[in-house]
């Protein structure tokens, strides 16, 4: 479909073929200099063929975006990717106000699912999708499976006709109740750095700290409810049960589920605010190593496949990592990760291994001081490394 495109519209051959210099450039441990210079000849090929207000939501703008969008987050050098999320947004509504359905809805999906780990990863503000949602623009589950081949409408086959459109529907929901984590995350981490520098720390501590909490749990309730829900629509696969006996595009489907909702688990048990781990409830521990456990048993299955797509692993990778006491599960999260890596454009996941790794021996030193390690934050430890990473597979 891209290569299609690609050969009327010299904007996204050169995108196309920076990213591919890229992911070469990452896999022989060299300089992208290539890519860069691939790179910057999009912007002034596009200046030269956008000659109208129709040209400027093309389908050729759109996925040249959309492959640039991918380029900087895997290029991890610096925050254009929200330049081109914003580009794609701006797409995507003068594409939606001529027509009520386009056969690149389902490029709106990825692109809400990268927002959604942006927001999750404390590198981005969810906003794309909160805009989608606002405008009405979520495409339909259905209209959510990539397109096999240009021009080809979209398809549900014969032995996936069991699970789709169900399970396509279960997934949005799952993405979506992850931007409402990540959007309390975001807003308790900026009020208690508004309180910490506004000289309020200690100023109804008791109160705010009773609100944070039952702010918390109305999202563990929507987890768990939503929990109860699916699995009285799809009780087999909620557990992980034969995944290998599913077609392959539904597992990819139920990969992606069954790892985030883990991943929204861990993360309002954990992660919601610097210091959060010092306030576990004493039946959360348990519950904690049992989404760690799920998790690297789910992705050895993965990475058992001779293919497999490494967008929705990472993330959780990196949390169960975080998350987990036990050592043997840690070195597995950063061997696994090794894996992923091998099957990347970009460096992420390197990145991602290495901050992952610091975390870890800012754990240990904690652990023999303290005799835990509760006072080490990920997201405080990946804003004093200087990035902003994008915790998202490519």
């Amino acid at each position: 479909m891209f290569e299609v495109q690609a050969r009327d519209y010299p904007p996204l051959f050169h995108a196309m073929i920076a990213l591919s210099a890229l992911s070469i450039a990452h896999k022989k441990g060299s300089h992208d200099a290539n890519a860069l210079e691939y790179y910057q000849q999009v912007i002034p090929a596009l200046q030269t063929i956008v000659q109208s207000s129709q040209d400027s939501y093309s389908d050729g703008a759109l996925l040249t975006h959309l492959v640039l969008l991918i380029y900087e987050i895997a290029a991890r050098e610096s925050n254009m990717w929200q330049h081109h999320c914003d580009q794609l947004l701006r797409i995507i509504s003068m594409r939606r106000q001529l027509q009520c359905v386009d056969r690149f809805d389902f490029i709106i999906w990825i692109i809400c699912c990268i927002d959604v780990y942006a927001l999750l990863s404390a590198s981005g503000t969810g906003m794309f999708v909160e805009v989608v949602l606002e405008q009405n623009m979520l495409p339909l589950p259905e209209r959510c499976l990539p397109l096999e081949r240009a021009g080809e409408p979209h398809m549900i086959y014969s032995e996936e006709q069991t699970y789709f459109p169900g399970v396509i529907s279960i997934n949005q929901e799952i993405v979506l109740i992850a931007l409402q984590v990540g959007r309390l995350g975001r807003s308790l981490r900026a009020e208690a750095n508004q309180r910490r520098f506004g000289g309020s720390a200690h100023i109804h501590d008791k109160a705010y700290n009773i609100e944070r909490y039952h702010r918390i749990q109305n999202l563990h309730r929507v987890l768990h409810d939503s929990r109860m829900k699916w699995t009285s629509q799809f009780p087999d696969y909620w557990t992980w049960r034969t995944p290998e006996n599913l077609p392959p595009r539904v597992f990819e489907w139920v990969e992606h589920s069954y790892l985030l909702f883990r991943v929204c688990i861990l993360y309002t048990h954990t992660s919601m605010y610097s210091g959060h781990l010092h306030d576990l409830e004493p039946d959360t521990k348990a519950q904690i190593e049992v989404c760690c456990t799920e998790i690297l048993h789910a992705v050895s299955i993965i990475l058992s496949k001779e293919r497999f797509d490494p967008r929705y692993i990472v993330f959780p990778l990196f949390l169960a990592g975080f998350c987990t006491w036990n050592l043997t599960k840690k070195d597995t999260a950063l061997s696994f990760m090794t894996e992923v890596e091998k099957n990347e454009y970009g460096g992420v996941t390197n990145n991602v291994q290495r901050l992952l790794q610091t975390i870890y021996k800012k754990q240990s030193v904690a652990v023999a001081q303290t005799g835990n390690a509760n006072s080490v934050d990920w997201v405080d430890e990946m804003e004093r490394s200087g990035q902003r990473l994008i915790i998202y597979g490519l």
